[in-house]
């Protein structure tokens, strides 16, 4: 599997990472919105009965702006023991203004001040405050047998205006389990809808990728189909068969993968690079179709005139391609086939046509062609030459390393020759 190429894969992992992120702050905004309703709805007692605390008797409110000068009134306290009859209060504790304890049920806390934090500051504003919390040090030193307690802070009016702060400490394990409860329903109702969604999206997008994979399969073997059936035109003109054109296709396929294997041309020589190569070399002689065919066929050997003439093949080819370029305005194979048909009749020594290019001034697509177009020719019966052996043209091929053909491209060649003696053997006219 080529994780690069494979749009489905990618959409599977990218979607799924969206749905993993969506569904999982869902489920952290959804569980905090559904644990913070269910903690305020039970809390809705407190306050109704700390607004009691100022309106019974002034002495309280007189307490709470000065406890120095003033015992605890009588009716503080019955409102207070009226809080520890509720079973899940364990702790209260009585602040002023000035972030002091002035009176708790543990008499070790009376006179403390502890630092202010963003909570009391909100109590001290008017606003009914709670936090599920865990005990830590110097405030909860007494509470360290209680894993987890719910801290409420209830601020305490008289005429509109803050005078002090209850506190109380409630361990309801009901509440808590509760709470765990709702987090873990919401969780697995969103994670259940996450998966269903990304099942949802992946079978709608994997159904039109299958749609489309068809569809560019369909297109790629009607290419195919008229580039051979184009080439094969092109080959009749002297003679040539189909499975010449399939023979050299293969042969450039091999010499090809071998080179992707070699440092300098690795980066390039495979995927796209690869198989657009290979999709080109079945026109390496398509320029052919506008040769007289006397020359064409000629069954003797070729006056210097006919020779120049059959040259221009190679020309003729590349600027039919080009004119078919014009239209397309992405990328296209045709730019690789342009290189190959125009070049592939040049040598490695720079004695070859049409421009007489040498060594890595011919591109590699057309030193890979050369190699694959002489052997299979050198291979085949032609009117001036018989067919020759697997073994004779192989030779023949090593004789011309560096002189007719890319050393490179010889030695990939020789690598597989085996190879090429199967294709020929089997693909034979």
């Amino acid at each position: 599997m080529n994780f690069k190429s494979n749009v489905l894969l990618h959409y599977s992992i990218v979607t799924l990472l969206i749905t993993l992120v969506v569904t999982f702050s869902t489920g952290i905004y959804m569980g905090y919105k559904s644990k913070q309703h269910l903690i305020e709805t039970h809390l809705d007692l407190y306050p109704n009965l700390v607004q009691h605390f100022t309106e019974s008797d002034a002495s309280i409110v007189s307490y709470f702006n000065n406890p120095a000068e003033y015992a605890l009134p009588e009716d503080l306290d019955d409102h207070l023991q009226l809080l520890f009859k509720i079973e899940t209060v364990f702790r209260v504790k009585l602040w002023n203004r000035n972030n002091t304890v002035i009176w708790s049920d543990r008499e070790e806390l009376i006179g403390r001040t502890f630092p202010e934090e963003d909570i009391f500051e909100q109590a001290a504003g008017g606003k009914l405050i709670y936090e599920l919390t865990e005990p830590h040090a110097d405030e909860h030193q007494f509470e360290e047998d209680v894993e987890l307690f719910l801290e409420i802070y209830i601020p305490v009016l008289h005429r509109g205006e803050v005078i002090g702060i209850v506190e109380i400490y409630e361990n309801d394990k009901e509440l808590t389990e509760k709470i765990r409860e709702l987090v873990r329903v919401n969780y697995i109702i969103i994670g259940a809808s996450g998966a269903l969604l990304y099942l949802l999206l992946f079978s709608i997008f994997a159904a039109a990728y299958r749609r489309q994979k068809h569809a560019v399969e369909q297109m790629k073997k009607t290419e195919r189909v008229t580039i051979y059936a184009l080439a094969y035109q092109a080959g009749l003109r002297d003679e040539e068969t189909g499975e010449h054109l399939k023979r050299t296709t293969e042969y450039v396929r091999i010499i090809a993968r071998e080179l992707a294997r070699d440092q300098q041309y690795s980066k390039y020589m495979k995927g796209t690079y690869l198989e657009d190569l290979v999709r080109s070399a079945p026109l390496h002689d398509i320029g052919k179709v506008g040769i007289e065919d006397s020359i064409l066929r000629k069954p003797g050997k070729l006056t210097e005139e006919e020779f120049e003439r059959i040259k221009e093949h190679c020309e003729l080819g590349a600027r039919i391609l080009e004119q078919a370029l014009e239209d397309i305005s992405f990328r296209s194979f045709l730019d690789i086939a342009i290189h190959l048909v125009r070049f592939h009749h040049e040598r490695w020594d720079g004695g070859g046509y049409p421009q007489g290019l040498k060594r890595e001034e011919i591109p590699i697509s057309a030193r890979i062609m050369a190699l694959a177009d002489v052997y299979d020719a050198l291979r085949s019966e032609r009117a001036y030459k018989p067919a020759f052996s697997h073994e004779k043209s192989v030779e023949i091929i090593k004789r011309e390393r560096a002189k007719q053909f890319d050393p490179k491209v010889v030695d990939a060649f020789l690598l597989w020759e085996s190879g090429f003696k199967h294709i020929s053997e089997s693909l034979a006219d």
